[in-house]
């Protein structure tokens, strides 16, 4: 266990690989440097920054949920990429949100994931090699990227926008 609420910056890659680390505190001033977490035994995480760095928590096999409590969220490339047992992300119920690329690649646990209301973007190959079967939208959403037809694809995505605004070259199939 960790507690982290008394320290505002920590360093890049601070604790890298400490496989033994499952929980720690934050507080509203503690900074997440890139690669913070990358490789490490972390389980569950509240997070109260607003900016997740790439590479944050990449690799941290035994995350299983993340929490955001803030209302504007940047999801940096690479954050969660590789956190192969994360099943649960919960957002505060109103928060505008920007989720990179690659953010979420390789997380086989991941099933289904909601979007709170709000502002939402999503930037590239947010979910790549991922296991998602559902992806639940509750406002608005910009997907930046090229849509391209997959085959046999299950079309895993529930679309309860109002607006939908898509910034790509895509197939005529979508």
């Amino acid at each position: 266990s960790l507690d982290l609420s008394n320290i505002g910056y920590a360093g890049r890659n601070a604790f890298e690989g400490t496989t033994n680390l499952n929980n720690v505190t934050f507080s509203d001033l503690t900074y997440i440097s890139r690669g913070m977490f990358k490789n490490s035994g972390i389980k569950h995480v509240t997070i109260n920054a607003d900016v997740i760095p790439e590479g944050a928590f990449e690799g941290a096999e035994s995350l299983e949920s993340v929490t955001f409590t803030s209302s504007d969220v940047i999801i940096s490339e690479k954050a969660f990429s590789g956190a192969k047992n994360l099943a649960t992300i919960t957002f505060a119920n109103e928060a505008d949100v920007i989720i990179k690329d690659l953010a979420f690649a390789n997380t086989d646990a991941l099933k289904g994931f909601t979007l709170p209301n709000g502002n939402i973007s999503l930037e590239g190959n947010v979910f790549l090699n991922s296991s998602l079967e559902k992806l639940t939208l509750s406002s608005s959403i910009t997907v930046e990227g090229d849509l391209i037809k997959t085959e046999n694809a299950k079309q895993p995505f529930e679309l309860k926008a109002t607006n939908v605004e898509i910034i790509a070259l895509s197939a005529p199939e979508y």
